[in-house]
């Protein structure tokens, strides 16, 4: 009787995927699938973050927060050279 090659977890997608691996190379399939998993879950936690965070940013007010000497040092890193000589 011949094993059939299935997933621990038989969704369609993951048995059509493993239903052509070469004979001994089962388990670095379902090893390389997990790890993608992984990467994009870990993708997908990043962009939530940066989501809730530029929600927080859109919600705080910002006038209050800024101290005026931080706010100049940050106007001044995107001016040119010459611009920047001028003040000193």
């Amino acid at each position: 009787m011949k094993a059939m090659k299935r997933a621990f977890y038989p969704v369609a997608p993951v048995e059509r995927e493993l239903r052509n691996v070469p004979k001994g190379h089962l388990s670095e399939r379902v090893n390389e699938l997990i790890l993608k998993g992984l990467s994009a879950e870990k993708q997908q936690e990043v962009a939530l973050a940066y989501q809730q965070y530029n929600a927080a940013l859109a919600h705080s007010d910002q006038t209050e927060d800024r101290d005026p000497i931080t706010g100049l040092m940050a106007a001044r890193i995107f001016e040119s050279e010459d611009e920047a000589e001028d003040f000193v």
